[in-house]
C-alpha cells in the first residue's frame, strides 16, 4: 500500500503511515485528532468486520481489555467502527517483536531470557485475573520497547474454540501452529495453561535457538505437540541451567495438570530461582501413542489401524499419524481419496463421463444414488465414523472432504444437511442445501406446514415462520417446492433480522441495529441497507465514544479534576452538540474550576485575582452562590481595612526604611496592595521603593568591591614605594567607596521625604558611578600585568660564545605584580556587572 493509498483517518485517528500487516488485519501508525497522543490502529479485516458474533465478542473484549493497566500489557485505548470496518487502536510501542529480536541475536542469553520470561507471565498473570486468556502467544506478539521492556499485544483479537465461528482460512483450530498447545490442536477450549505451553515453546526458542518441534505439515506439527516429547533444552545449547531447562520442560507438559497452574506460578519459580531455589524437574514424559497402540491392536487382531465408532481422541491422532506416513509417501494418493472419487465407482447409470458431484456443479441432473452392497457399504460406515471423529476434534476441512467422499458411495441426501452445515461454518455463510434425489411420493404435510408458517409471517412471528418452512423442504415431495419453502425460510429470517434492526434503532440501540442489518445483508446484499448499516455503525461509535466521555467526566467531577472533566464534556458535547445534561456538567465544571481558582488566589494573598474568579464562577454555576457569595463579602471587608489603614502602612515603611531593612519594608507594601492593588499612594510608594532597592543593591556590592581594590593598590606600593600610580589608585578607590555610603545615604533620604518621582533617577547614578569604578579597576589591572611580565624579562646583552651580560629577572616580584594584577580583573567584573 502506498503512502498515497493509505486512509487519511480511522475514528479519531490521523493515519501517519503503515507499521505491518498480520492474519489479523494491517496495523497504522495514528495520532489520535484532539489529545494528539500517538496509537498503532489496527483495521479488522472485512471478513471479520462481517461476522455479528464476532464483531460483538470483540467489541465486548476490547471493553475489559482497554480496562487493564500493566507495564507488561500494551494499552488499549479505543476500539469501534469506521466506514464499516471494525479498528482497535493501541498503544504505540517504538521497537521491535521479539520475533524481529530474535531474528538480530537468534539465541538470547539466560539472563536476558529469563527476565523477558519473567515479565511475560507477569502480563498473562494479570490477563488472566481479568478472565482474558491469550490463545495466540508467539515471538510477533511480544514486543520489546527502545529500553528493553516486554509488552504483549492482541489479547482479545482471537475467539474461544468454544465459538462457533472459526476465524482462520480453514477453520481447523485456532492459533499459530508452532505454538499451539496440545488441547488447541485438538480442538478443545484454551485455557490460562495453554497460554503457558504457548509462552514456554517461546522461550524455548528464545533461549535454545530453535524451536522444539519443526515439520513442513501442519498435521504432522500438530501431531508432534500433541503426542512427542521435546527435546532437552541443554543439548541444543549446552550452558543453559538446569533449573531454567526444567521450568521450560514443565510448561510445554502435554497434560495441563502437569504445568504450572497459573502465569503468577511462573513469577514465583522464577523469583525463587533468583534466589537460589530449584526449579523441580518436569513430570516423566509417557506418550499417548503407546496407549493407542495398544487400543488399536486389540480392536484389530489383523493389525489394521480402522477408527472404532467410539472411543478417545487418542485413537483419532493414532489414525491420523498413520495417514501422516501416507502423506509423506504419496500426496497424490490422499488428494484423489478424498477430492475426486474414481470414475468407476461414481458414474451416472447412462454411463457417460463425469462424477455425481461433477453433473451436479455443473448443472445437470443428479441421478438417485444406489444402495451398494458388500464391501463398499463398510467402506461408507467407516468413512462417515472417521468424519465424525474429524468434525469432533475440529477439523472441518478434512471431515468434509471425507463426509463428501462417504456421500459418492451412497446415501447423499442422509449426509447431505451435514455437509451444508460444515460449508456454512467455513464460509461463515448459510449454504442452499443440495437437493436430495427425487424419492417416491411421500408425506403430504408439507402443505399443511407451508401454510402455518405463512400464517406466523402474516402475524410477524418472523423465526417461527423460518422454521416452518425448513419442516416443509424437509417433507416436501418435489425439488422445486423444497427450493420454494427454503428460499421462503431464508426471506422470513432476513424480516426477522430487519425487524431487529428497527426496533434496536428506534430504542436508539445503535450497535444491537448494526449487527441485526449485517446479518440480514448476509442473507442478501442491498445497497440502501448497507448505507443503513454504516449509518449505524458510525452512530454506534459516537454513542460508545460519547458515553465514554461523559462518564469519565462524570468521575473526574466527582474527584475533583475540573480541568480534566471539563476536557472530557467538551469532546462529548463534539458529538452531541446542545446536549442539555452534559452542557449542565461542562457549566458546572468550569464554575467549580474558576471557584478552585480563586480559593487559591485567596489563600495566596491575591485579593484581586481571587475577585476575578470568584465572580466568574457564579456566573458560569449559579448553584454555587452559597459558597462565593460569603467569600466575596470576606474580601470586601479586607479591602475596606485595608484602605483605612494606607497611612499606617506607608508609616510603618518609613520606618524599616529608616532602620535599614528595605526588604521587610517591600514585604509590607506588597500585602497591602494584595488586598487593595489600585490604591494610588501604595502604588508610588512602591515605584519609590523599588529604586531605593535598586540603589542599595548597586552600592552596598560595590562597597566592598572598592576596598578590596584599595587593599590590592597598598600591596602595590609596598611591592615599590615608588609607585605613584599606586598611591593614586588607593586614594581614588577610597573616595569612591565613601561615596558609595554617601549615595546610599542620600537616596534613602529622598525616599523617606516622600519624593518618590526623584528616587527613580538615582539608579542611574549608582550605575554610572558602578561604570567608572569598573574603568578604573581596569586600568590598574593592566598596569599590573605588565609590570609582571617586565619583572620577569632579563635585562642585559647577549655576548659571544653564548655568554649574556647584564641582570635575571626577579621571579619573586614578577609573581607579586601577577597576583594582584589577578585581583584587579575580578575586582573589574564584579564592577561592570553591577554597572548593567
Amino acid at each position: 500500500m502506498s503512502e498515497a493509498e493509505l486512509p487519511k483517518a480511522i475514528g479519531a485517528y490521523r493515519i501517519q503511515g503503515r507499521l505491518g500487516q498480520g492474519a489479523m488485519g494491517v496495523v497504522f501508525k495514528g495520532v489520535h485528532e484532539t489529545l494528539e497522543r500517538p496509537a498503532a490502529v489496527k483495521l479488522l479485516p472485512p471478513e471479520l468486520a462481517q461476522n455479528p458474533e464476532y464483531v460483538s465478542r470483540f467489541l465486548r473484549e476490547a471493553r475489559v481489555i482497554a480496562t487493564l493497566r500493566h507495564d507488561h500489557i500494551v494499552q488499549v485505548y479505543d476500539a469501534g467502527a469506521f466506514e464499516g470496518k471494525y479498528f482497535i487502536a493501541m498503544e504505540l510501542v517504538e521497537g521491535t517483536s521479539l520475533a524481529g529480536y530474535l531474528q538480530e541475536k537468534n539465541v538470547l542469553d539466560e539472563k536476558e531470557g529469563v527476565e523477558l520470561l519473567h515479565q511475560a507471565a507477569e502480563g498473562l498473570a494479570a490477563a488472566h485475573a481479568q478472565g482474558l486468556v491469550h490463545r495466540d502467544i508467539k515471538p510477533e506478539n511480544l514486543l520489546l520497547d527502545q529500553k528493553g521492556n516486554l509488552r504483549i499485544v492482541d489479547f482479545g483479537l482471537v475467539m474461544e474454540s468454544a465459538s462457533t465461528t472459526q476465524l482462520t482460512a480453514t477453520g481447523a483450530c485456532l492459533g499459530t501452529p508452532m505454538f499451539m498447545s496440545p488441547e488447541q490442536a485438538d480442538g478443545e477450549k484454551a485455557d490460562e495453561r495453554s497460554d503457558l505451553y504457548s509462552l514456554g515453546i517461546t522461550f524455548y526458542r528464545a533461549l535454545a535457538g530453535q524451536v522444539p518441534f519443526s515439520s513442513p505439515t501442519v498435521m504432522n506439527l500438530l501431531f508432534k505437540h500433541k503426542f512427542e516429547a521435546p527435546p532437552d533444552p541443554r543439548k541444543i545449547k549446552p550452558g543453559l541451567s538446569e533449573d531454567i531447562a526444567n521450568l521450560l520442560l514443565t510448561m510445554m507438559a502435554k497434560r495441563r495438570e502437569d504445568r504450572p497452574q497459573s502465569a503468577q506460578k511462573v513469577v514465583e519459580l522464577i523469583d525463587g530461582y533468583r534466589q537460589g531455589k530449584k526449579i523441580p524437574a518436569p513430570p516423566p514424559f509417557q506418550s499417548p501413542l503407546d496407549t493407542a497402540k495398544t487400543l488399536v491392536g486389540a480392536a484389530t487382531p489383523s493389525g489394521a489401524a480402522s477408527v472404532p465408532a467410539t472411543g478417545s481422541r487418542v485413537l483419532l491422532w493414532a489414525g491420523l499419524a498413520a495417514a501422516l506416513v501416507f502423506v509423506a509417501v504419496g500426496g497424490v494418493v490422499l488428494y484423489f481419496l478424498f477430492r475426486s472419487p474414481p470414475a468407476s465407482t461414481a458414474t451416472s447409470p447412462g454411463g457417460g463421463g463425469g462424477t455425481k458431484i461433477d453433473a451436479g456443479l455443473q448443472g445437470g441432473p443428479i441421478q438417485p444414488a444406489q444402495p451398494e452392497k458388500g464391501p463398499t457399504l463398510t467402506k461408507r460406515q467407516e468413512l462417515v465414523q472417521n468424519a465424525q471423529k474429524l468434525e469432533r476434534n475440529g477439523d472441518l476441512v478434512l471431515a468434509l472432504a471425507v463426509y463428501e467422499k462417504a456421500a459418492a458411495l451412497g446415501g447423499a441426501e442422509e449426509l447431505q444437511p451435514k455437509i451444508a452445515e460444515l460449508k456454512a461454518k467455513l464460509t461463515g455463510v448459510a449454504q442452499p442445501p443440495v437437493q436430495p434425489p427425487v424419492q417416491p411420493p411421500g408425506d403430504q404435510g408439507a402443505v399443511t406446514l407451508a401454510a402455518q408458517a405463512r400464517l406466523a409471517e402474516e402475524a410477524g412471528q418472523y423465526d417461527l415462520a423460518a422454521q416452518k418452512y425448513d419442516e416443509a423442504s424437509k417433507k416436501a415431495d418435489e425439488a422445486g417446492k423444497k427450493q420454494e419453502y427454503q428460499n421462503a425460510s431464508w426471506a422470513c429470517r432476513r424480516k426477522g433480522y430487519l425487524k431487529q434492526a428497527q426496533d434496536a434503532e428506534t430504542r436508539e440501540d445503535w450497535p444491537a441495529a448494526a449487527a441485526a442489518l449485517s446479518q440480514a445483508l448476509m442473507l442478501g446484499k442491498d445497497k440502501a441497507l448497507e448505507a443503513k448499516r454504516d449509518e449505524l455503525m458510525a452512530k454506534a461509535k459516537q454513542a460508545d465514544e460519547f458515553n465514554t466521555y461523559v462518564t469519565t467526566g462524570n468521575k473526574l467531577l466527582a474527584e475533583g479534576q475540573y480541568v480534566a472533566a471539563r476536557a472530557n464534556y467538551q469532546l462529548a458535547l463534539r458529538i452531541k452538540p446542545g446536549n442539555p445534561e452534559v452542557n449542565a456538567k461542562y457549566q458546572e465544571a468550569i464554575g467549580r474550576e474558576a471557584y478552585q481558582r480563586a480559593e487559591t488566589a485567596r489563600l495566596a494573598g491575591n485579593t484581586s485575582a481571587a475577585r476575578d474568579d470568584y465572580q466568574k464562577a457564579l456566573q458560569l454555576y449559579p448553584a454555587l452562590r452559597p459558597l462565593v457569595e460569603p467569600r466575596l463579602a470576606e474580601l470586601d471587608k479586607a479591602a475596606a481595612a485595608a484602605g483605612a489603614n494606607v497611612d499606617g502602612v506607608i508609616a510603618q515603611v518609613d520606618q524599616l526604611v529608616r532602620d535599614q531593612r528595605t526588604n521587610e519594608a517591600f514585604g509590607v507594601l506588597a500585602g497591602a496592595l494584595r488586598n487593595n492593588p489600585q490604591e494610588a499612594r501604595l502604588l508610588q510608594v512602591k515605584s519609590g521603593l523599588e529604586g531605593l532597592q535598586a540603589c542599595e543593591a548597586i552600592y552596598r556590592g560595590l562597597a566592598p568591591v572598592l576596598n578590596k581594590g584599595q587593599a590590592a593598590a597598598s600591596d602595590a606600593r609596598r611591592a615599590d614605594v615608588e609607585d605613584d600610580p599606586a598611591q593614586r589608585y588607593q586614594e581614588g578607590f577610597a573616595a569612591k567607596a565613601r561615596d558609595c555610603t554617601e549615595r546610599e545615604a542620600q537616596v534613602r533620604a529622598r525616599f523617606l521625604t516622600r519624593a518618590y518621582d526623584a528616587v527613580r533617577p538615582m539608579v542611574s547614578d549608582a550605575k554610572t558611578l558602578a561604570l567608572l569604578s569598573a574603568t578604573d579597576l581596569q586600568s590598574a589591572y593592566e598596569r599590573y600585568n605588565r609590570k609582571a611580565k617586565d619583572a620577569a624579562e632579563f635585562k642585559g646583552v647577549s655576548a659571544p660564545f653564548g655568554i649574556r651580560l647584564g641582570v635575571k629577572g626577579d621571579k619573586e616580584k614578577a609573581e607579586k605584580y601577577s597576583r594582584i594584577a589577578e585581583t584587579f580583573a575580578g575586582l573589574t567584573q564584579q564592577a561592570r556587572a553591577l554597572s548593567q
